[in-house]
């Protein structure tokens, strides 16, 4: 699996990108890698200030302050038939299984090797955000960047 992450890291920027050249405008605050509860990919999602409701708007339409980190309520992210990251899903879904006992998600155990696993994404993941703040000249310091694990606050 290690010999993967320089693309996945690759994948992730790529994704990331589309997203943002598409919704710049709408000031985008937030950035998550969303995973399944066996820390399998699920899509890349962004939200912006423009999608927060306000007092002029429609409520149906815009996210409330209450959903604002949450990433399922999002209406920006990379689409399934398009995703770099689809490569990505089976390969690191089934590396992770392989070490646990099938049938047990990961986000229910507690163990080191879980925190081993989400250390390994999570470092991919700063760096491949680190490496479009260089590449592309972009200041992300207004935006947060964070994992979303299923079944997990």
């Amino acid at each position: 699996m290690l010999e993967h992450l320089q693309s996945f890291q690759a994948a992730l920027i790529h994704e990331f990108f589309q997203l943002y050249e598409q919704y710049e405008q709408d000031q985008i605050y937030a950035c998550a890698l969303v995973l399944n509860e066996y820390l399998g990919f699920e899509y890349l999602a962004i939200s912006t200030r423009r999608s927060l409701f306000s007092e002029q708007e429609d409520p149906a339409q815009y996210l409330s302050d209450h959903h604002k980190w949450s990433a399922q309520k999002w209406r920006y992210r990379s689409q399934p038939h398009q995703q770099h990251l689809n490569q990505f899903k089976r390969l690191f879904t089934d590396y992770f299984q392989q070490r646990h006992i099938f049938g047990h998600p990961l986000a229910q155990q507690r163990d080191s090797e879980q925190q081993n696993h989400l250390q390994v994404l999570l470092n991919v993941f700063q760096q491949a955000r680190h490496a479009l703040s260089n590449a592309y000249g972009l200041d992300l310091s207004s935006m947060v960047f964070f994992m979303q694990v299923a079944k997990q606050p």
